[in-house]
């Protein structure tokens, strides 16, 4: 039994967010077959979905602009937390491999069936390591990677691996960062005192150059975007020195990787002129796109719309037009104790808050569409399993109702949820998404 095949064969009850405890036991795989239909109040609430027309959507345009760009995708496997979505990118999205913060991510990601996993961390505890160079022996069809930005991380982490690796060794990419950010050599000197750690160390491999470029911050966008130049900048000076001292693992292919889910085009373009070169691979990492959301991430791709929008082979596209927000979160109206307010039967253990609360869209009563929301109905606070949602006067508006709401940070939704329900267009219930966090 694959890995797929183990989570649909899960068995959920009433145990788990949504499933109706009326129903029993049901087969994680049976959810599709049922007919339910979220508007209509067939499963419990509140809930999390995640429309397929979307995912579909967003998994071809990416998958378009990839390959119309040269560059190869790695999706941060933290973003969903799904391995049947990792499954789906594999299959239809033409992924390269995945991201992972962790070795549990790594793992997760490898038993989908993954070739490349690409630890975007540095990996600093002893039993940390070793369970990482356990993933090199338990998966030898998968090429693991992870990150150093010193001397001293280096030296730790082939002493800490040398155990472990019975003469294989291990890869590794120089994290860059920008001062101020998270981790990385901050400047070339920096890098090359990490390159030559690298080199010393029989167990480790330098295989590339890598940056997380979201952690450049300014006082306003065009600032943050010139920031990140000068980091990719930064990377290209390290990656010229690598090449021109030999550093790079010989016969492996160098990596060039950066790309969070908001500026991955400035990276396409920063990067692009080396996509052509024999051994050379451009990966960008964002994860949000297959999913995201209507706030943070429809923002950020009014940004890229700015600089120029997306190269794909028909021409340019807009990138807020072209993605398609999927994650929805749906609650009902419990109480209605004052007016112009709303009490919603959903809180904290259920939706995103760590950049904004969630923007309602849709209201609806017996299955039926009362009405789209605008911007004069806002979630004002959050308890933790309750909601306040502010209404307009003179709104229809009653106990039992259903609404919708967009959600702002596609990873911290997902998080909240042990099963993510797929739905179509129409709001029927086509089977469920089994998260690992």
């Amino acid at each position: 039994m694959n890995a797929i095949e183990a989570i649909d064969d899960l068995a959920l009850d009433g145990t788990t967010k949504g499933v109706p405890f009326a129903e029993g036991t049901i087969r994680l795989g049976d959810i599709g077959s049922r007919g339910w239909n979220v508007v209509k109040g067939d499963i419990a609430l509140p809930a999390m979905t995640l429309r397929d027309s979307a995912v579909a959507n967003n998994l071809a345009l990416m998958r378009d602009i990839a390959a119309n760009n040269g560059v190869s995708l790695a999706p941060h496997a933290k973003t969903t937390g799904a391995p049947q979505l990792y499954g789906k990118m594999l299959k239809d999205g033409g992924v390269w491999g995945f991201t992972a913060a962790t070795v549990q991510q790594g793992l997760l990601a490898a038993r989908t069936g993954a070739k490349n996993v690409l630890l975007a961390n540095q990996l600093a505890a002893p039993a940390n390591v070793a369970h990482f160079a356990g993933l090199m022996k338990a998966f030898p069809q998968t090429k693991f990677m992870c990150l150093v930005d010193s001397a001293d991380g280096a030296a730790l982490l082939a002493k800490w691996a040398k155990p472990h690796l019975n003469g294989q060794k291990l890869s590794v990419l120089i994290e860059m960062g920008p001062v101020g950010g998270r981790a990385g050599a901050r400047t070339l000197d920096q890098a090359k005192t990490v390159i030559a750690a690298i080199g010393s160390a029989p167990e480790l491999q330098l295989v590339g150059v890598e940056a997380y470029e979201g952690g450049v911050k300014a006082p306003t966008p065009e600032e943050v975007w010139a920031g990140i130049d000068r980091l990719l900048d930064l990377m290209l000076a390290v990656f010229d020195h690598g090449r021109q001292s030999g550093a790079f693992a010989q016969g492996e292919e160098v990596i060039l990787s950066a790309g969070s889910s908001t500026s991955f085009d400035q990276v396409i373009r920063r990067f692009g002129h080396l996509s052509k070169d024999k051994g050379v691979r451009i990966v960008t990492r964002g994860g949000a796109f297959l999913a995201l959301d209507h706030g943070f991430y429809k923002r950020r791709a009014l940004d890229m719309d700015k600089r120029g929008a997306l190269d794909l082979p028909g021409g340019r596209k807009a990138s807020a037009s072209g993605f398609k927000p999927g994650l929805e979160l749906w609650a009902a109206v419990q109480s209605l104790p004052d007016p112009e307010m709303a009490i919603m039967g959903m809180g904290m253990r259920d939706l995103p808050y760590d950049i904004e609360l969630p923007i309602p869209l849709q209201h609806f009563r017996d299955g039926k569409l009362i009405e789209d929301l605008g911007p004069d109905w806002k979630m004002t606070k959050s308890n933790d399993q309750h909601c306040y949602v502010e209404y307009p006067k003179g709104a229809d508006i009653r106990i039992g109702d259903i609404l919708s709401f967009g959600i702002s940070h596609t990873s911290t939704a997902f998080d909240k949820w042990d099963v993510v329900w797929r739905i179509a267009d129409d709001f029927t219930v086509t089977g469920a998404l089994k998260t690992f966090f």
